[in-house]
């Protein structure tokens, strides 16, 4: 299924779209996102602090390569992520990355 399909799938199920406000634009080229994780160059020591991760895609594929701690503001897009990418090497950090200096610990 393309991730265009996927996007769709998603917004249906979980009843979202784009929020404005927040600048959000969800990255459904598979090509793009795989050329991202090629020039990442991860290893599966690496961790990899995403913020704004949106629907995850690019997480689901970074999670492929390392662990990844991502950060999304977007409180129906933080449930999308909890319930579509339940995975032992995945740290989810609901809310605004902004905010966080006195939740340092939690991102360490």
């Amino acid at each position: 299924m393309s991730l265009f399909n996927e996007l769709q799938n998603l917004m249906v199920k979980h009843r979202f779209r784009a929020n404005r406000k927040l600048s959000q634009n969800f990255v459904i080229n598979e090509q793009l996102i795989e050329k991202i994780v090629e020039l990442a160059d991860l290893k599966a020591s690496d961790v990899v602090l995403e913020i704004g991760s949106g629907t995850g895609f690019l997480t689901r594929a970074l999670l492929k390569k390392s662990k990844v701690i991502a950060v999304e503001k977007d409180e129906k897009l933080c449930t999308v992520l909890k319930e579509e990418l339940s995975q032992k090497n995945l740290t989810l950090v609901c809310g605004d990355f902004l905010n966080f200096h006195h939740t340092r610990k939690v991102l360490l």
